[in-house]
């Protein structure tokens, strides 16, 4: 998924419904460089984030 600019990721997540765990990835994706945000259920997990047991 694209991972656009802070401010415009804030107008996405209100106006378009964003889950609340999706602003954070985003944000650590813009800080490390990133413009892009590839899941992968089976990658490594970082302390940078929370993670989930699903």
């Amino acid at each position: 998924m694209y991972a656009p600019e802070p401010d415009h990721a804030l107008e996405l997540a209100a106006t378009r419904g964003w889950p609340p765990e999706l602003l954070p990835i985003v944000r650590l994706a813009r800080e490390h460089g990133g413009a892009y945000i590839l899941f992968d259920s089976d990658a490594d997990t970082t302390e940078l984030l929370p993670a989930f047991d699903w």
